[in-house]
């Protein structure tokens, strides 16, 4: 067959990754063919080169990125040594922000396990997603069959996932399966019985194990993998109140004497009359409640932090693991990482524990991405720029060189990695935290680089207004203060603007 026939036709495969890269192997093919044309010799060995030219095209496609994400639990922005924690160990995560880049203001579309693993997966806001609780409405099949796994999955990637994922899905593991090549999902408690054997086992240590056996599992494999690690870590367990390794029980490989010697200063904002300045609804809230199950005592406040901190160790370590798994497989050259958390902490802070509240401790995340491809150009950075929870999976898609949905709500900060500094970015992040709970006031809002707004959604007086400029503590509410009408009307405008944006899912799925 003559060239003329054969290298346009090439421009007809369906190959097996996203449009984005078929559009890009159309417009080689057009190239290949002119540079033919202007050298009839390559002609009269045109399979030759033909053959030559498609395994160009698929060395190609086999260097599209590996993607590893660790996502972990309850892990606040600063509990890291490379955001200037002076007590808990991180040296592998501390490793990674110098040779990759950390983002500075990373925040959760909404503050609690549940809704901010379905928006890691959708690109979708609560609001849209609408996982409000475990019953009433699941994580939604038309939502799986648009998530970023099943996406990579249709385009040549495999998929997996291990751990927490704490949301309950329409379809069950039909429709895992439909995203995941390999899930095997671990809650707590984090201490479980065989019983058939009596063996007693430690959810992390599975997860961790399932991880590196996929991992170890990639060395060969001639297609791209996206590899979620979901921690319960550094969560405490709720059901065991006992301070200490019955509250926060770290794994094994971490030793219990690590920080036993440590005396961990007091919580900042720990005084009660940091307390008495959050609002009144607040301090009758779940985040009151839960402080006297872990920080109100001198006693429980030292094991309990201490238990947290062997927690984050312990995720450090398990870090460390993949990457030299990842190395000793030949594949960490082409290895993207992404560590980050479901939402922020207090750790006695303001008097409270958990988070679910607008406050920063509960809102700030972990976010460090590391990309061995521009290694050079991105090591050892920083980045202040507004990211949203929901940019994850818009990015990830865009790793991989497949084309975002429009219903996607989140953007990707890929152009911020690749060129830092070089594009125009958002100026406010859409939060909310909508849980049905008698203890948890449900409110949305926003945070922008001067302040952060929430509206709590069933109170009296429940707008709240940050100055982050002149209260970086958040300790002063100037919702009422006439010196900021201008700005308040400006917030609820743009929050308005953010829920006509966001549709609202009114209408829940039933399990049957």
């Amino acid at each position: 067959m003559e060239a003329a026939m054969l290298v346009p036709a090439l421009s007809l495969i369906r190959f097996p990754f996203g449009s984005g890269y078929e559009r890009a192997i159309k417009l080689s093919n057009l190239v290949f063919y002119r540079f033919l044309k202007m050298h009839p010799l390559l002609m009269k060995h045109f399979s030759l080169v033909l053959v030559a030219f498609v395994s160009l095209i698929f060395e190609a496609v086999g260097s599209r990125p590996n993607i590893l994400i660790v996502f972990t639990d309850d892990q606040r922005f600063d509990q890291m040594g490379c955001a200037g924690h002076p007590i808990a160990q991180t040296p592998q995560i501390d490793a990674l922000a110098e040779e990759g880049i950390r983002f500075t203001h990373a925040y959760v579309n909404s503050p609690m396990c549940m809704p901010s693993r379905v928006t890691l997966l959708t690109g979708l806001t609560q609001r849209t997603h609408g996982v409000l609780n475990r019953i009433k409405a699941p994580f939604l099949k038309a939502q799986a069959a648009q998530s970023f796994p099943a996406l990579l999955r249709k385009n040549g990637y495999t998929a997996a996932m291990y751990g927490k994922t704490h949301f309950i899905i329409e379809g069950g593991k039909e429709t895992f399966g439909e995203m995941f090549d390999d899930y095997v999902g671990y809650e707590r408690p984090y201490w479980r019985t065989n019983k058939e054997t009596g063996e007693r086992w430690y959810t992390e240590d599975r997860i961790h194990a399932h991880s590196l056996d996929f991992l170890r599992s990639q060395k060969h494999s001639k297609k791209p993998f996206c590899l979620i690690v979901s921690y319960n870590l550094a969560h405490a367990e709720d059901r065991d109140r006992r301070p200490g390794y019955g509250h926060f029980p770290w794994p094994s490989s971490v030793s219990e004497e690590l920080y036993s010697n440590e005396s961990v200063p007091p919580p900042d904002l720990g005084d009660d009359r940091y307390f008495k300045a959050a609002p009144e609804f607040l301090q009758t809230s779940l985040n009151r409640i839960r402080y006297f199950w872990r920080w109100d005592t001198e006693e429980k406040y030292q094991a309990n932090i201490k238990g947290h901190y062997r927690m984050i160790t312990g995720i450090d370590q398990m870090l460390g693991q993949y990457r030299d798994t990842l190395e000793e497989a030949g594949i960490a050259d082409n290895t993207i990482i992404l560590f980050t958390s479901d939402n922020g902490f207090f750790l006695g802070n303001r008097g409270f524990a958990g988070k679910w509240s607008h406050y920063d401790e509960s809102i700030h995340v972990p976010f460090i991405v590391y990309d061995p491809r521009i290694r050079s150009e991105t090591s050892n950075q920083t980045d202040d720029a507004l990211i949203s929870n929901t940019d994850i999976a818009a990015t990830v898609l865009d790793w991989a060189g497949i084309d975002i949905p429009q219903s996607y709500q989140g953007r990707s900060f890929k152009p911020l990695i690749e060129s830092p500094g070089g594009l125009e970015w958002r100026k406010s992040v859409y939060l909310e935290h909508l849980l049905e709970h008698p203890d948890i006031p449900s409110w949305r809002g926003l945070k922008t680089s001067r302040f952060i707004y929430a509206n709590y959604l069933d109170q009296e007086a429940g707008e709240v207004l940050h100055d982050l400029n002149q209260d970086p503590e958040q300790l002063v509410n100037v919702a009422g203060n006439p010196e900021y009408a201008s700005d308040l009307a400006s917030l609820r405008t743009e929050l308005e603007n953010y829920k006509n944006l966001y549709p609202e899912r009114k209408h829940y799925s039933q399990l049957e």
